[in-house]
């Protein structure tokens, strides 16, 4: 089985090269170009909650032209930006199999004569390198490709038709963010501190009723896309049971992980609410914004919690560690691991169980989450 998926992704890979390859011999540079950029980010909900970083307007003090790319499927993270810089969503799928969707949005690109386009990235794919390489900007740039087990491959050839490989040798994606946002002249005051302000916005009427009902509460993402990557079902059940003592709690996930959910947490119902798939991705984030603390996994919902300077306690484990999480630990960050030597290994296991994560000590993340919460 991991034979044909391997099989599958490197003949992938090859029709995405020989396709950018044809392209390119239609779309070259824009020769007069304006101040204008672009930044893309490809990648799934956590990439590009990091990249939203950037949607400050007092980094592009003298860019009146910025443009964020993304999946149009986190439309709802950015209900209530209305900043300078503006998006252009767009649908994956339809770029992959439709020719005409493809030209169209790199035709699109080019008309905005860029000055320059950055590959916000992290685990690039050709799709989303041909997006910037034929986006006609002056000079694109991309991180460093730090996934080892990366099945792409003609990444190394692909590098060489960037402008320059930014920042090479730093791994985590919020210090490439940050020093993105310094080559615009932005000076760092205090890592997250500030951040991510629009998504402590909400304007849906039946959602801060909702809140409002809720009163002190705690927000707990137990599941992940990977369920390897999780705590554990039963660690976030008896951490449930205990903090629905005395305290409402707030079960969210994806619309897909709603079933699940509903059939983990059918105790106390009094307690106890399950919003997956009930909220949009702005909810959730205001959701999560005004309660008491957020516990979860290393996922995208956490990327979100941290984003909202909302009190955070994260169960990482080691597969990425230090790519993404641990970051900005803080007196109310904290981030829980059992420490192996085999971390950084991208979730390509060597034991029959993910140690890294299966012995984190229930009593320990309970009594760092009740200090957190009696701050």
């Amino acid at each position: 089985m991991i034979a044909i998926r391997r099989i599958k992704l490197v003949l992938n890979n090859c029709l995405s090269f020989f396709a950018l390859n044809i392209l390119s011999l239609f779309f070259h540079k824009t020769m007069t170009p304006n101040k204008a950029l672009l930044f893309i980010n490809t990648s799934v909900l956590g990439d590009v909650t990091i990249s939203s970083l950037l949607l400050d307007d007092e980094i592009f003090l003298v860019h009146d032209d910025i443009y964020f790319l993304y999946p149009d499927e986190y439309f709802e993270f950015f209900t209530n930006y209305n900043g300078k810089v503006k998006l252009l969503p767009y649908n994956q799928k339809k770029y992959k199999w439709s020719l005409s969707y493809r030209i169209r949005l790199l035709s699109k690109l080019r008309r905005l004569k860029l000055e320059a386009c950055f590959n916000l990235t992290s685990a690039r794919r050709t799709s989303g390198d041909e997006i910037a390489l034929l986006s006609g900007a002056n000079k694109i740039y991309c991180f460093e490709n730090s996934w080892r087990k990366n099945l792409n491959a003609f990444s190394k050839i692909v590098d060489t038709m960037y402008s320059e490989i930014l920042f090479k040798g730093v791994v985590n994606e919020y210090e490439r963010h940050f020093l993105v946002m310094e080559l615009f002249g932005w000076e760092r005051k205090g890592h997250l501190d500030g951040r991510g302000k629009f998504l402590n916005k909400c304007n849906n009427l039946e959602t801060l009723r909702l809140i409002d009902r809720l009163g002190d509460y705690l927000v707990v993402a137990p599941l992940a896309a990977d369920p390897k990557r999780t705590w554990g079902k039963d660690n976030y059940i008896t951490l449930i049971k205990k903090f629905s003592e005395h305290l409402n709690i707030a079960v969210i996930g994806s619309k897909h992980e709603k079933k699940e959910l509903n059939e983990l947490f059918t105790f106390n119902n009094n307690k106890v609410s399950v919003f997956a798939g009930s909220l949009s991705l702005n909810d959730i984030a205001f959701l999560i914004y005004k309660s008491k603390l957020f516990v979860g996994n290393d996922s995208g919902l956490t990327h979100l919690a941290l984003c909202t300077k909302t009190p955070i306690i994260a169960i990482i484990g080691g597969g990425t560690f230090g790519k993404y999480l641990p970051f900005d630990d803080s007196e109310i960050r904290k981030y829980f691991y059992y420490e192996l030597e085999c971390f950084g290994c991208e979730w390509k296991c060597i034991y029959d169980e993910r140690y890294c994560l299966k012995e984190v000590k229930l009593e320990d993340v309970y009594n760092t989450a009740t200090k957190l919460l009696n701050n």
